[in-house]
């Protein structure tokens, strides 16, 4: 018995940690100023935090691309951080996810530098 309350134990705190940890990574095509290309933004985020060392890295360090679409992302943070506040402020009523996702993109607009 005790065997058993041990392994479901740890199939449930295992589960519970992968949830947890859940990474996306996300595609998002844009161009980074009027008149230019268009560029694939690439990012890694989890529920609550963006991953600022993954942005634009399908583009080779220090080219153009790489650092156009950077720039791109920076306007994109910003943007979502925006939409994200006016969602959480409708609401009118504390929500921790429409939070959570407020801080998410803020926190990455203001931090991350391109």
């Amino acid at each position: 018995m005790r065997h058993l309350c041990f392994l479901l134990f740890l199939l449930f705190f295992c589960a519970g940690s992968e949830a947890a940890t859940l990474k996306k990574t996300t595609y998002i095509t844009r161009a980074a100023q009027k008149n230019e290309p268009e560029l694939k933004i690439r990012y890694t985020h989890s529920p609550s935090a963006v991953d600022l060392d993954s942005v634009c890295d399908n583009y080779p360090y220090r080219s153009i691309d790489y650092r156009n679409c950077r720039t791109a992302a920076r306007a994109l943070f910003r943007e979502k951080c925006a939409a994200a506040t006016a969602a959480f402020y409708a609401t009118r009523t504390f929500d921790q996810v429409r939070s959570r996702e407020r801080d998410k993109w803020c926190d990455a607009g203001v931090q991350f530098q391109p």
